[in-house]
């Protein structure tokens, strides 16, 4: 199993490097730190890998997610461990979780009633 972490940071490179040192420690077998205008955060997302499989035609890739209000360290510690124990046993199954994380506060503004998704207090979508 292999970690590969994208992080789209909102503030100066040095506070980024400090927010991100927990996961350099892990051992990433590749690692970049990239500054780029809005326009380009998606092409440069996941080491601009050209991955068009939640989206594109004839692809028949089973996509689930929930979303979540916290981080329970221990629930996603033993999640990626039961994860990984069967990516073991299935080593033809092709498996990927994919957490995004973000902050609330722009979208929490936004009234209920303005739009279709009243969820704005969500902060990770797996």
């Amino acid at each position: 199993m292999a970690l590969m972490v994208n992080a789209n940071y909102h503030g100066p490179r040095a506070e980024a490097r400090t927010a991100l040192e927990p996961f350099a420690h892990l051992g990433p077998v590749r690692s970049e730190y990239l500054q780029v205008p809005w326009p380009r955060v998606f092409e440069t997302s996941y080491f601009g890998i050209d991955d068009r499989k939640a989206c594109s035609r004839n692809q028949h890739v089973n996509m689930y997610s929930i979303t979540a209000r916290r981080t329970d360290a221990r629930a996603m510690a033993a999640f990626v461990d039961e994860l990984l124990a069967f990516s073991r046993s299935n080593p033809a199954v092709p498996t990927t979780f994919v957490v995004h994380r973000f902050p609330t506060q722009a979208v929490r503004r936004v009234p209920d009633d303005a739009s279709a998704y009243p969820h704005r207090d969500l902060k990770m979508h797996m």
